[in-house]
């Protein structure tokens, strides 16, 4: 019994049985950082001789055993990088994964390689070059599990916000459950497209038995992801350049615009939940998304340092979002201003009292909290229940009143570039995704160009006036009839 519960089977579409996890570790089995390196041999010279006697080195080759992954060891163990003086005749080994896999922390500047001026034969970029091509040359004959460790750790490396390393590690994790008994090689077209019925189903058939891989099936937008992941490993291993001319994405519905609250359901959103204790941070958050546009992801990452609220005009900076052009500070009506302060109010009984504390403190456990780190991204989710529950709106999702604060804006006639500049849009095509005015406003729309409404009234400003009614006298039923003109 694998860890995820599955017994030992047989692959249906490589034909033969594995006994490998299916379960990837991300990040968990990596190397450490080697405290001890081994320095470059390089002969003593002055300063001005050693740029010419660091272009006589030869180049690098990469020396590889058979086995790249041997039992209890790390992954790329036993992989070495030789660099050969050829002055001195010398040679030296490193490590690959001290550079590649490990993060390079030296206590001192000697223990970097040096770089030449004009960095021709330089041995600090010939060195670097070497491990990323004798990478990627053996990066098509490892498994997947061991592939995606590897791409996973480069991945890291980088700029990348947690919560999207998050969602890779969760498309990895999906796509080991059915690739995690074939090499990079060994993937052809064929897989892609089994992939992707399998996935759709969450059914594939192994000896004639139907297994359930993954927990419930996935839209086309999230296999498509999976395999977008798996495209660039693939890419990295130059292997992908014989899979893209077979590979077709499956098609994604377009996107239908959520249903905009209208004046009453909005008025009676903020009467029912203001009855109902459990929902009363949902009720806060509700109320700052829906006069601020500012997104349940951006409200986590608030610190105190970024509240002007003792300012002529309170403001609120939104440092974190979904993509760099989303930072922006928003000033903060009354409403708005309101739901901050008992926000402040109560981080401060949570014990954040520091500028980079957050507004939204995390949850260790049950009323013990920890200002340093910001809200998990489901704190709301209990409270937003009880929100539900209280005002009907059954259906009814936390961003939904992103959608609704830039719809009121572009009714009230606000400039688009002002809303732009407010909810941190940069497209018109993000504009248009939004902006769902309400009903009546349609029809009041169209019923001022009516064509027959126009015509009417210009009937009645052209007809001519009728002639003054005659009462009858006293005592007479009728009055006489007057003759027209």
């Amino acid at each position: 019994m694998s860890s995820l519960g599955l017994e030992p089977r047989t692959h249906a579409l490589k034909g033969h049985c594995t006994k490998e996890l299916t379960t990837l570790h991300l990040g968990k089995d990596l190397p450490e950082p080697a405290k001890n390196r081994s320095k470059p041999i390089l002969p003593p010279s002055s300063p001005k001789s050693n740029a010419r006697k660091q272009e006589k080195l030869a180049s690098v080759t990469a020396v590889t055993p058979p086995a790249l992954i041997a039992g209890g060891k790390s992954l790329f163990h036993g992989i070495c990088i030789r660099v050969t003086n050829a002055q001195s005749n010398t040679h030296r080994e490193s490590p690959l994964h001290d550079l590649i896999l490990s993060a390079r922390n030296p206590s001192t500047p000697q223990e970097f390689l040096s770089h030449t001026e004009n960095h021709r034969q330089c041995p600090a970029c010939i060195e670097a070059d070497a491990q990323l091509r004798g990478t990627n040359q053996h990066l098509s004959r490892m498994s997947f599990p061991d592939a995606a460790r590897y791409w996973m750790r480069l991945r890291t490396q980088g700029n990348l916000k947690e919560r999207s390393q998050d969602g890779t590690r969760a498309h990895l994790e999906a796509l080991n459950k059915f690739f995690h008994g074939l090499q990079l090689s060994e993937i052809s077209p064929g897989h892609l497209r089994a992939y992707q019925i399998a996935r759709t189903d969450n059914l594939i058939v192994q000896n004639g038995q139907p297994i359930q891989l993954w927990k419930r099936t996935a839209a086309h937008d999230r296999i498509n992801h999976e395999l977008g992941c798996l495209g660039q490993i693939m890419a990295h291993a130059r292997l992908w350049h014989k899979l893209r001319p077979f590979y077709f994405p499956l098609t994604i519905p377009k996107w239908s615009a959520r249903t905009v609250l209208t004046e009453s359901e909005e008025k009676r959103l903020w009467e029912k939940a203001a009855t109902r204790p459990g929902a009363a941070l949902a009720l806060l958050v509700a109320t700052i998304t829906n006069n601020t546009s500012a997104a349940g992801c951006e409200l986590r990452g608030i610190q105190l340092k970024d509240l002007y609220l003792h300012e002529r005009i309170a403001e609120m900076y939104v440092a974190q979002g979904k993509n760099t052009a989303r930072p922006r500070k928003i000033p903060l009506n009354n409403d708005a201003r309101w739901a901050v302060e008992e926000l402040f109010k109560r981080a401060l009984k949570m014990g954040a009292c520091e500028p980079e504390h957050y507004l939204f403190p995390f949850c260790v456990k049950r009323h013990v909290y920890d200002p340093k780190r910001p809200a998990s991204p489901f704190f709301l989710r209990k409270s937003w229940e009880q929100l539900r529950e209280a005002t009907g709106f059954t259906d009814l999702r936390p961003h939904d009143l992103r959608h609704h604060c830039i719809t009121r804006m572009l009714e009230r006639g606000v400039n688009p570039e002002t809303v732009r500049a407010i909810a941190g849009h940069v497209t018109a095509q993000m504009m248009d995704f939004y902006a769902h005015q309400r009903a009546q406003v349609k029809y009041e729309a169209v019923m001022a160009i009516e064509q027959g409404r126009e015509v009417l009234q210009l009937e009645a400003e052209n007809r001519p006036a009728e002639p003054e009614k005659i009462r009858p006298a006293d005592g007479q039923l009728f009055a006489p009839r007057t003759r027209r003109a």
